[in-house]
């Protein structure tokens, strides 16, 4: 039986006999020494790293070192230029001298008391608060006045030289002026003497003096009681003429026929509303009236949205009526959605006509496309509604005292 040098592993010569545990030595031993090699190696690879961790925190603390050096070298350089400084300033000092200051203009106390001698002052400097400084203060019967290049305080004032249109500053020993230009459309300016005595004459607008000196109003209150005919007001400054204008509240309904309106006792004029008297129904309580002056009459101002006398309107509508007087007449009722004011009747013309049926007939000679005029109308209001007798021209078809239904196109013009 041989063995191998390094690992002294069991190595059988031909005529040697072989056993199982001559193997498993063998293994055992290789596995050792695989086992202690490796462990060499990690020890190894870990004294490798230990060394390079060590270099590198040489590394870093050379680093510092060096950082530290560098600071050091400026400091000095900072500080050596601080010194050449002082030095510099040093060899600028003024060297005292026995009996003279720091100055060589030789500043004496006799100069030192005579600026003590200033008061010093607070003038303003175009704000609340002043501003001190060394100017002789003024006394107390100086306000008003100004520094003169004399060294005293002048008083100081204004004039206007009316002639010239100057602006003058006056003081004492002198004076500037500057001239203000007479205004007109293209530049402000002094108002010229044409203008200011137009502008003193008392104008009228609307019938209200205008002075410049007082308030213009055209508003009035009426406290005449709605029964009396001839109203009254007061305006200040009025004068009754063509184109005067006033606004009239009146505190009570009126109830007299015709009423009309006296302004500052100038007389009683009539009020109208278009080109008639006002309904006395028109003006209740409270209401406010805007009135023009013709040169005869007070005419309201705008459209009331009313129907009165002379107003023309045509109406279309479909209504119920009654056939009488033995056939001959048609009497029905129009209702009128607009106010009808200071109306008892209306004319009545036919626009296209009626057309009356009676138990399923069309009477009077009509038929479904064909309307029949009547031969005269009369009329009736009572409040919005127009009662309507027609006087047919026949009694065709017609059946007397019974009803009928009623197509009326007519024109209605209110009186």
């Amino acid at each position: 039986m041989k063995y191998t040098e390094k690992l002294n592993l069991k190595k059988p010569e031909e005529e040697d006999f072989i056993s199982v545990s001559d193997y498993t030595d063998n293994m055992e031993i290789i596995d050792q020494a695989v086992t202690d090699a490796s462990q060499k190696a990690d020890d190894a690879t870990s004294t490798a790293a230990s060394a390079t961790t060590a270099a590198q925190n040489a590394q870093t603390a050379a680093r510092e070192a060096t950082g530290s050096a560098q600071s050091a070298i400026i400091a000095a350089d900072e500080a050596k230029k601080a010194a050449d400084a002082n030095k510099k300033e040093l060899g600028n000092k003024v060297t005292a001298e026995k009996g003279k200051g720091l100055s060589e203009c030789n500043y004496t106390k006799e100069e030192k008391n005579k600026l003590a001698g200033i008061q010093t002052m607070r003038g303003t400097d175009g704000e609340e608060n002043g501003k001190e400084g060394l100017v002789p203060a003024p006394k107390a019967d100086d306000a008003g006045s100004f520094l003169h290049s004399s060294g005293t305080w002048s008083p100081i004032w204004l004039e206007y030289v009316t002639a010239a249109r100057l602006v003058k500053m006056v003081w004492n020993g002198g004076s500037s002026g500057v001239i203000i230009p007479e205004a007109n459309t293209d530049n402000a300016g002094l108002m010229p003497a044409s203008m200011y005595d137009r502008m003193r004459t008392i104008q009228s607008i609307d019938g209200v003096d205008f002075s410049g000196t007082e308030t213009v109003s055209h508003y009035a209150v009426c406290n005449t009681s709605g029964a009396t005919t001839a109203k009254a007001v007061t305006i200040t400054g009025f004068k009754l003429t063509a184109g005067a204008r006033i606004t009239v509240r009146f505190n009570y309904a009126n109830t007299a026929t015709n009423p009309t309106l006296n302004v500052n006792a100038t007389g009683a004029k009539p009020i109208y509303y278009k080109n008639s008297n006002i309904p006395a129904e028109l003006i209740e309580q409270y209401t406010v009236l805007e009135l023009v002056y013709s040169g005869s009459y007070w005419y309201v101002v705008g459209n009331m949205n009313i129907l009165t006398k002379g107003d023309s309107i045509n109406v279309e509508c479909f209504t119920a009526g009654y056939v009488t007087s033995m056939g001959q007449e048609v009497q029905f009722c129009i209702p009128v959605s607009t106010p009808i004011v200071g109306c008892t009747s209306a004319k009545i013309e036919s626009a296209t006509g009626l057309q009356i049926r009676q138990n399923g007939n069309y009477v009077y000679g009509g038929n479904a496309s064909t309307l029949v005029a009547a031969s005269s109308y009369r009329s009736l209001i009572n409040r919005n509604m127009v009662s309507v007798t027609a006087a047919m021209p026949n009694t065709t078809n017609a059946i007397n005292n019974a009803p009928c239904g009623v197509r009326a196109a007519l024109k209605l013009t209110f009186s």
